[in-house]
């Protein structure tokens, strides 16, 4: 089931988003099973994650700054800190290659919302088949968040039901 995003309107600048992932998806791909760690079992085919997705990065860290960090957990294959192709400008996201799946799961786990350069960085599993992304994911939007509810706080409140995808809180200018 997808719930339809609602539309910004001032009454509701605080709003929480993400994607819940559960055991058992239904969608572009019937039958895909997403275990942990990201496996995602397709008709007996298992797919193992090694690639991450490193978002809400300082416009300022560079690919050496993301290898430092992440190599410190597991042999990093490659990274890369996605720029303008004109301006060269950071995009404020970027990949990070591992050798193996369970170095990548235990960057997830570990560096999620750990600050770079002063900014906490958001990390989740980088799924390049466009079968696996679209196997049915449910998105929820959760309205009138106290201020003091950050990515993280939302992330560890509803982890508790279900394996995250991916989340954000979404403000206005003013907060």
């Amino acid at each position: 089931m997808k719930i339809q995003p609602e539309k910004y309107t001032p009454r509701n600048r605080r709003t929480g988003f993400f994607n819940e992932e559960g055991n058992q998806r239904t969608g572009s791909t019937p039958g895909t099973d997403f275990g942990p760690n990201g496996v995602a079992n397709t008709g007996g085919a298992n797919f193992v994650s090694t690639s991450l997705y490193v978002g809400d990065l300082d416009w300022n860290v560079t690919d050496s700054q993301l290898y430092d960090l992440f190599n410190q957990l597991g042999q990093v294959v490659s990274v890369r800190v996605c720029r303008d192709l004109s301006t060269r400008r950071s995009l404020g996201y970027g990949y990070v290659n591992y050798s193996n799946p369970q170095d990548a799961a235990r960057a997830l786990d570990v560096l999620n919302f750990t600050p770079l350069n002063g900014k906490s960085i958001k990390i989740m599993y980088s799924h390049r088949d466009p079968n696996i992304r679209k196997s049915g994911t449910a998105n929820i939007f959760i309205k009138n968040l106290d201020k003091g509810i950050d990515h993280k706080a939302l992330h560890d409140t509803f982890s508790t039901f279900g394996h995250i995808f991916s989340c954000k809180i979404a403000t206005d200018p003013f907060g």
